[in-house]
């Protein structure tokens, strides 16, 4: 039985998709399906692993006429991705996503904003300080404080969370107000969105000094005083810009999720299907994923979040050769 303690598991999926897509070509008898099978492997991993009150996967698609704001600020934008290599990541999307569903695991897709924007939201929002956020996007270290001690940012690929003493470690930041600082001065390659040119530590040491944060935990409202820094030559007039401007693509902020995208979600969450073995199975013998289905029972009681001390003695004396 789950007790209230335990927290909700916001699983980044998009990210987990891109990098078990690349680790299934590198496989010595890798299949075109390799990577479904890696991604249920790695989402049982991460429930045995946390044993979540709910497993929650956030999916980056919108539609093709969306308004994302992000693209509208910034053509750039994600631009160097390449649009080939991503139509076969996801061509098995719609199988994983029908996989998830006969798990009742809940999925979510935005409107018009991001997954980034739908996690921050799950984390900070729906269930504060009840989130294990997996994803290897660095994003998510503003998230990472003592405002929100109860969250936890879990990188799947570093097989750790990442906490104040970590950021101070790598980045000699505090917390996750002054770690979006940082990036934004630095930039972020990933996104294709460029920082200052040249930009020593030091400096941004002095400006993360300067800055006042302010941060509003009922409105979930974050404000950086930049005019302190119009009045300091810390940054030159074009440097000022670029901070602003990356600031505003990076940092998270509640603002930007309206009402009908706040509904949706909730709307995702509430119609999840409940779980059904029978279609779960159905989908493992489809797939000739036979290494789950001769454990389909300790699989499935895993994944759809069932899992009680019969199904772990039964693994435990299960000893076929997969």
């Amino acid at each position: 039985m789950r007790n209230s303690t335990q927290k909700n598991l916001i699983i980044d999926a998009n990210n987990l998709l891109h990098r078990v897509f690349h680790v299934s070509k590198v496989l010595e008898k890798s299949t075109p399906t390799s990577h479904i099978y890696l991604f249920l492997n790695s989402l049982k991993s991460l429930v045995e692993l946390f044993s979540p009150k709910k497993v929650i996967c956030v999916w980056d698609y919108r539609k093709e006429d969306c308004y994302n704001f992000r693209k509208m600020l910034d053509s750039e934008y994600k631009a160097q991705r390449d649009e080939i290599k991503n139509k076969e990541v996801y061509e098995y999307m719609p199988v994983i996503m029908e996989l998830l569903n006969s798990l009742g695991i809940i999925q979510i897709n935005p409107i018009n904003l991001e997954a980034d924007d739908i996690i921050f939201w799950l984390a900070m929002k729906k269930y504060p300080n009840q989130s294990i956020v997996v994803s290897t996007d660095t994003d998510f270290y503003q998230l990472i404080g003592s405002d929100f001690p109860g969250n936890i940012i879990y990188n799947p690929k570093k097989k750790q969370s990442i906490t104040e003493l970590y950021l101070k470690d790598y980045y000699n930041v505090n917390n996750g107000f002054e770690y979006i600082i940082f990036k934004a001065l630095r930039g972020d390659r990933a996104d294709n969105i460029s920082g200052i040119k040249g930009i020593r530590s030091t400096r941004i040491q002095d400006i993360i000094s300067l800055l006042k944060i302010d941060y509003d935990i009922d409105s979930l409202k974050i404000d950086y005083d930049i005019d302190s820094l119009k009045d300091s030559s810390l940054l030159k007039e074009e440097e000022l810009e670029i901070f602003k401007h990356n600031l505003k693509m990076m940092k998270f902020d509640y603002n930007l999720i309206s009402t009908e995208e706040e509904e949706h979600y909730e709307k995702c969450i509430s119609e999840t299907p409940e779980a059904n073995k029978e279609n779960f199975t159905l989908l493992i013998k489809e797939l000739e994923f036979w290494n789950i289905y001769r454990k389909i029972d300790y699989w499935y009681s895993t994944l759809a979040n069932r899992l009680d001390i019969t199904d772990v003695i039964s693994s435990l004396f299960d000893f076929e050769t997969e």
